[in-house]
Formats: structure tokens, sequence, C-alpha cells
């Protein structure tokens, strides 16, 4: 795996399309999303496809979108499956992957591995800063 622990896949959430079970159903394929999307934004934007199964792989591979995101899979199934992706398409771990699991998915072979507990998960911090001034120190100032 590359060290991309700590880089972003793209800069803010308009640079990229993320095409996920919903898409990919309205669509009708994965094929035919990835076609939309290109077709209707070019081939500046990067295409992210989510696949659940060993055949959505193999279509993404078809359609080649810029990354294939294996959603909710073992690390053994994402060693297997990302030797079947070609080196041009950016690999991506996802889905359950805490802190505490990383180790277990770290030489998988993907490229990318994503942590949603850094986003969905943090707690809050509760500061506030009180400032105290006499009366006589803002006369003065």
């Amino acid at each position: 795996m590359k060290n991309t622990l700590s880089a972003q896949a793209a800069a803010s959430l308009y640079d990229a399309v993320m095409l996920k079970d919903n898409h990919i159903a309205a669509a009708g394929s994965i094929t035919q999303a990835v076609k939309k999307v290109r077709a209707a934004l070019g081939h500046m934007t990067m295409i992210e496809v989510e696949v659940e199964t060993e055949a959505q792989l193999h279509e993404a591979i078809e359609a080649r979108p810029d990354t294939i995101m294996f959603d909710n899979q073992t690390p053994e199934t994402m060693r297997r499956w990302a030797q079947l992706v070609p080196e041009s398409i950016r690999t991506e771990a996802s889905g359950g992957i805490d802190l505490e699991k990383l180790a277990h998915y770290r030489d998988t072979g993907v490229d990318v591995i994503s942590i949603g507990a850094l986003t969905h998960s943090v707690s809050n911090l509760d500061m506030s800063m009180n400032l105290s001034i006499s009366p006589k120190e803002v006369l003065t100032t």
C-alpha cells in the first residue's frame, strides 16, 4: 500500500463523483452510470465506483473509473480483488474499518484505506475562552 493514509482522494466534495449502489441502480448498471457521469462532467472529474460483489468488480474494471472502492469486505477478499484490478485504476478499502482494524487491511494491496470513524464518529470538544477585564483596564486601552 502506498503511504496515502493521510491524503485526501479529492480536495473537496465537488472534485469527484462517488457512484454508490442507488446511483448504479438508477442508471441501470455500473457501466451506464460511469458513461453518464463521463458524458456530463468530462474526463477531468474523478469517478469512484463502490462494489460489493465480484461481479460488480469485473463490471467496474471494464467501465474504467478512476477508483474502485471495495465496500464492507474482509481483508482476504480485498487482497484477492486488488490483484484483479489494473494498476491504472486506484483501489480503496472502505466500510467498518477503524483504527483497531487498520493493521488487518494494510497489506491487502489496496491503494487507499478509508476510516469513516474519523468523520462520523468523532467526539466533540467543548471549549470556551472567557476574558476577565476590569473596567479600569478597558478605560486605559
